[in-house]
C-alpha cells in the first residue's frame, strides 16, 4: 500500500499555484441522493445525484501583489477552477479538479502570531479524479509537436474513471506564464498503444496569454494520453499545466 505525505501537496486556484502560502487543505464530497420512493416500492428508494465538493484551506497572509491576499480576493468574484494533488505535480500523478465559488475568507491576526488567511469554498460542478498530463515545472514549450515527456498511461482499468463513451471526460489547461507575443494551440491526443498511433481527442482554444480553460466530451477515450502543440507562432515560450479526468458519478 502506497502512503503519501502531505508535504508534497500542490494546489492551483485558476492559474495560481498557492501551496507556497498554504499549510492545510481539505476537501469533502457529499453525493446527493434524492428519494424517489413510490407506493409500489418495498422499501425506501433513492437515485444517485451529483457530487457536492467543498474545501477548506488555511494559508498565510501576504499583501504583496499577485500573492495570497490578492489571489483570494480576485477569486471571490465568480467561479474558480481548483486542482489539488496530495502527491505533487509529477506527470501521471493523481489529484482532484472542481469548479468552486468561495464562500468565506477570514484573516486572523493574533498579536503574537503570524497573520493567517483562511478560505472555504463550495464546489459548483465538474468534480472528478484527474491525472497530471503536463506541469509548469517541466521545460517551457517552445514549438510544435508531441511533448513526449507528457505521455501518461491511465491503466487498463483507468485511474481517472471510466473512459467509455457516455462518461464526462474533462481536461483543464492552465497557462501560467508566457514570453513573447503570439499564439499557440494545445490538444490532448489518445492512443490504444504506448508511444504510437496518437490521434486528436480534445482541443483547447488558441492561447495567447496567462489563462485557464476547461473542455469536456462524452466520447470514448483510449488509455494512453499525451499533449501536442499543434500551432505555435510568435511566443518565445510558455509554461502550462494540463490535467485530465472523468467527472464523478458519470
Amino acid at each position: 500500500m502506497a502512503r503519501v505525505s502531505g508535504k508534497s501537496t500542490d494546489i492551483y486556484i485558476d492559474t495560481h499555484a498557492v501551496e507556497g502560502y498554504a499549510n492545510s487543505f481539505s476537501i469533502g464530497v457529499d453525493v446527493n441522493l434524492p428519494e424517489v420512493t413510490t407506493f409500489g416500492d418495498s422499501g425506501a428508494t433513492f437515485v444517485e445525484g451529483k457530487a457536492n465538493p467543498t474545501f477548506d484551506m488555511n494559508a498565510f497572509f501576504s499583501p504583496t501583489d499577485n500573492e495570497s491576499d490578492e489571489i483570494i480576493n480576485d477569486a471571490l468574484s465568480g467561479t474558480s477552477e481548483i486542482f489539488y494533488t496530495p502527491s505533487g505535480m509529477t506527470i501521471g500523478n493523481i489529484g482532484y479538479h472542481f469548479q468552486t465559488n468561495l464562500t468565506s475568507r477570514t484573516i486572523d491576526n493574533p498579536v503574537e502570531g503570524a497573520t493567517a488567511l483562511n478560505v472555504s469554498g463550495q464546489g459548483s460542478s465538474n468534480f472528478g479524479r484527474h491525472a497530471v498530463l503536463y506541469t509548469a515545472g517541466s521545460t517551457a514549450l517552445t514549438g510544435t509537436g508531441a511533448v513526449s515527456a507528457s505521455r501518461v498511461d491511465t491503466g487498463s482499468t483507468s485511474i481517472v474513471g471510466s473512459l467509455s463513451a457516455g462518461t464526462t471526460k474533462r481536461a483543464t489547461l492552465r497557462v501560467t506564464a508566457v514570453s513573447g507575443s503570439g499564439t499557440a494551440t494545445i490538444k490532448i491526443q489518445d492512443s490504444s498503444s504506448s508511444g504510437s498511433g496518437y490521434a486528436d481527442f480534445v482541443a483547447f482554444a488558441q492561447i495567447s496569454g496567462v489563462s485557464t480553460q476547461t473542455v469536456s466530451t462524452t466520447d470514448a477515450c483510449n488509455r494512453y494520453l499525451q499533449i501536442n502543440v499543434t500551432q505555435y507562432s510568435g511566443l518565445t515560450n510558455f509554461n502550462c499545466v494540463v490535467t485530465f479526468g472523468v467527472d464523478s458519478g458519470t
